[in-house]
């Protein structure tokens, strides 16, 4: 939802994926971009605040940006240099007017219900090359439903944040009771929710195969380990059908 994407989730998205977790993420698309050329096209789609986007950045590589939320991409012009292109679209929707040579979407960005889901994998493959390759990040929906909290206290700098989790099936709903701090007397509360559709590998397969895509590669985190129940990352690698 709209309210979701917000300074507040910027925030606790600063907090928890910096440091360590981004430097790992980071490496593990560095070692999957040696084996390509160095002058390539690389996508993030959703690209939020632009943090893959900025650690990515190096001579040879031409970036590309894509998100739905104007707030975030505005964070993302503050440090991304102007050789990079953003674009403001709704990604269920756009079409690319051209392909690139690697597409990543990190994050769980990729939580649609099932007919979005179709589409989105239906215009990735339509941007994708020959031979390029299509990085999807998500929550392992295992680990997330036996090993997260129900329920987070997120204290930043501008607000107090109470988080819970509940869980449908793998339909994973979180709500978030914002306390924000206007000065030392007044404060201003509202809540935000979001749904993330959690999938597995098999749910993978399935939707990359019904639009000429195969899975090719999974890990079940950034240090190369392959899935298992305990791992809380699921790490999927698509390309091309030969």
């Amino acid at each position: 939802m709209e309210n979701y994407y917000d300074d507040v989730y910027v925030s606790i998205a600063d907090k928890e994926q910096r440091g360590a977790r981004l430097s790992a993420q980071l490496d593990f698309i560095k070692n999957l971009l040696n084996r390509y050329e160095t002058e390539i096209e690389i996508l993030d789609f959703c690209c939020g605040q632009g943090r893959h986007l900025h650690g990515l950045t190096g001579v040879g590589r031409r970036l590309t940006g894509i998100d739905n939320s104007d707030l975030l991409l505005s964070y993302a012009n503050k440090i991304l240099c102007e050789d990079i292109k953003l674009i403001s679209a709704d990604v269920r929707e756009y079409r690319f007017p051209f392909e690139y040579d690697f597409i990543i979407c990190m994050e769980s960005s990729f939580n649609f219900n099932d007919t979005d889901a179709l589409q989105v994998m239906t215009s990735l493959a339509e941007g994708l090359k020959a031979d390029g390759s299509i990085l999807i990040h998500v929550f392992n929906p295992i680990y997330a439903m036996t090993h997260l909290p129900r329920k987070t206290w997120v204290d930043l700098d501008s607000a107090l944040v109470l988080e819970t989790r509940d869980y449908d099936g793998t339909l994973l709903t979180i709500r978030q009771k914002r306390l924000r701090k206007i000065n030392d007397n007044e404060y201003h509360s509202n809540d935000a929710v979001i749904k993330f559709h959690l999938r597995n590998l098999e749910d993978f397969e399935s939707l990359a195969s019904k639009v000429d895509l195969e899975l090719v590669e999974a890990y079940g985190s950034f240090d190369g380990t392959a899935p298992q129940a305990n791992q809380p990352e699921l790490i999927c690698i698509l390309r091309h059908k030969e």
